[in-house]
């Protein structure tokens, strides 16, 4: 199960060399969803740039602290539920309640562990926008060494009282709709079990 892609990778390293930005101060009980958005992508470079330079802990230290990072800022659930697509319907209770948190557990350990390497790339915030009055749309830029840029687009959703990240958009392909793509072809190997791809989402986190 090929998920993430080189592009993905990239996104996701950038973090660890995002140059603090200088933010201007934004109220938040009144900041639009989009001005609340690009604060807190640009915070959670900012969080990221420290625990990378902080030489004090090991690699696996911080990968762990960046998984915490990364649950704290990004809404899984929904995600989750989106990327089984139509099996989430025939699913059970309980291979909803297990593909959730297995789901949960694969983003989590994969990004947090590519985000513990460096390649020197740069990151930087360069526009939001409003979808809706609890939407909005975060666009960045990573520039790797060879030159390359690429276009990243953050889609983060407010609900109560908390904006999170609902799906990364990379040189206008969705994540959330590659993994959709991905998974269902995983269960459809297995028979339309999404039991299948559960027990694969199990092996790939116990590794």
């Amino acid at each position: 199960m090929r998920i993430l892609k080189s592009a993905a990778a990239a996104v996701f390293l950038s973090f660890a060399v995002a140059a603090p930005v200088a933010m201007v101060p934004v109220n938040m009980a009144t900041a639009s969803t989009a001005e609340a958005s690009r604060v807190l992508i640009d915070r959670m470079g900012a969080d990221i740039l420290k625990i990378y330079k902080d030489k004090e802990i090991t690699k696996q230290e911080k990968a762990n602290a960046f998984a915490k990072l990364f649950e704290a800022h990004f809404d899984l659930n929904p995600v989750a539920r989106f990327v089984l697509g139509r099996y989430w319907r025939v699913a059970t209770p309980d291979e909803k309640a297990e593909f959730t948190k297995q789901f949960h557990s694969y983003i989590v350990k994969t990004y947090s562990a590519r985000m513990g390497s460096y390649s020197g790339q740069e990151f930087e915030v360069v526009g939001a926008r409003d979808l809706g009055k609890r939407e909005a749309i975060v666009k960045s830029e990573v520039r790797s060494p060879d030159g390359r840029i690429f276009k990243v687009d953050w889609r983060l959703l407010t609900r109560d009282g908390k904006t999170r990240v609902t799906d990364l958009i990379i040189e206008g392909v969705s994540l959330a709709v590659t993994h959709r793509s991905e998974f269902a072809a995983v269960i459809n190997r297995g028979g339309g079990k999404v039991a299948t791809l559960i027990e694969q989402l199990k092996t790939q986190n116990a590794k």
